[in-house]
Parts: structure tokens; sequence; C-alpha cells
């Protein structure tokens, strides 16, 4: 029973401490693990819930009017574009996931954001983030990156966000590329912070209505070889 006991505490700290790699595919049959991810549910909105749409598992949630809600990862990452070397055992970090905004023209442009966070509470207007956000009435994309509340970044890539679209970031030594459906749209090779951080999903909604954020299969993986 005592040896039990002991296999039962191993895989109980397995599961809960960081590992190497995350791969969220949302299959779990009990739904968002909250192991992984801590959710913050809209007031009155429908609260985040596992769906599947053209047979792909994805988290949704649907904040009403001037409501907003976030999913926050629980463990942070080693993200630091200017410290990755010779002398460091991760060279490289990836940042992958799969996301469809239905009336996004809903959205707040000064506080969404998807991406790296310093905590598990930044939103758009934080310091030392990486990750895009929205601009323009249109709310078009835009690629950030910020070090100490000065920018970089860019936009105008002729994406259409109410369509699953693939986003992708790999930040290394001088560089954070970001990538949409495979091709690249912008390389930050200034403003880039070193922290600690959090994958951040987090949505406010103007008085204009409610609106759709939903998170597809989330990757994050460090590499340990320069490719670059």
């Amino acid at each position: 029973m005592i040896d039990e006991i002991g296999a039962l505490k191993d895989i109980l700290n397995t599961i809960q401490s960081p590992t190497e790699q995350l791969i969220e595919t949302w299959q779990s049959p009990v739904g968002i693990s909250e192991l992984r991810w801590t959710l913050t549910q809209p007031l009155t909105g429908a609260a985040w819930a596992i769906s599947a749409s053209s047979g792909m598992q994805r988290a949704t949630a649907v904040p009403a009017a001037s409501e907003n809600c976030r999913l926050v990862g629980n463990n942070a990452w080693s993200v630091a574009p200017t410290i990755y070397n010779t002398s460091t055992i991760i060279k490289k970090i990836i940042f992958e996931w799969v996301m469809q905004l239905t009336n996004v023209a809903n959205m707040s442009n000064v506080s969404t954001f998807f991406g790296f966070t310093p905590t598990v509470v930044s939103t758009r207007t934080t310091n030392d983030i990486i990750g895009v956000a929205l601009i323009g009435a249109g709310n078009a994309l835009q690629t950030v990156t910020d070090l100490g509340g000065v920018e970089t970044v860019n936009t105008g890539f002729g994406e259409t966000l109410t369509n699953r679209n693939n986003f992708r970031m790999e930040i290394y030594r001088g560089h954070v590329v970001f990538f949409l459906n495979g091709t690249q749209i912008a390389d930050h090779v200034a403003n880039l912070p070193d922290q600690a951080m959090f994958p951040n999903f987090y949505i406010l909604n103007g008085a204009g209505g409610a609106s759709t954020p939903a998170i597809g299969v989330v990757k994050i993986y460090p590499e340990f070889i320069v490719r670059n």
C-alpha cells in the first residue's frame, strides 16, 4: 500500500509540474484542465467550454458587451531573445496556436491581446509583452513587442480574423518572428523583453455587443539547437 501511495504521488507531481513543452488539443472529457489553465469567465455571457467545429476541438467563450474573459497558462516560460546564446540551454522558444474570432469588431483594440505576457493579469496595455493585438476600426491584426513601454509594431497583413487562422511566434536571439498561416509577416529586432512569461489570451469587448473567441490547438516548446 505504501508503494502504491508513493507511486500515486509521483504521478501527481509529474502532472502538476512544468514540462519542457505544452500541447493542448482540448480533448479532455471533463473540460478545460485547471492544471494547465486559469479561466476568467464573462460576467453574464457564456463561460469557457470545449466545443468542436469541422472536427477541430477548441476552447470558446462568449463575453457580452463591455465584458472580458481570459484563458491564461499556469506555467511561466523563459522568454529571453536578448539573452539566448551559447551559454544558455534554451536557444529558441516557439509559441503556436489556432484562433478564430467571431464578431471581432466588438473587441477592444485597447486591451485585447494574444501571446506571451509577464503576469497572468496582463493586457495589451502592459509593458514587456510579445504577441498580437488588434488595431483600427476594422480590427486588423498587429504584431507587438514591448520593452518597458517602448514598442515595435507591424500591421497590414491582409488577414481575415473571422476565419480559422494559425499564429506562430519564433523567439530566438535578437528576433521575434511572426507567422500567419505559415507565411512570415513580421520580424521584430528591437524592443524585445526578457521575462518569464505566460501564454495569455485576453479579450475585452466594447459596448457594441458580444464576441466569440475560439482558441484551437496550442503548442509551446523550446529548442536547444540554433537553427537560424
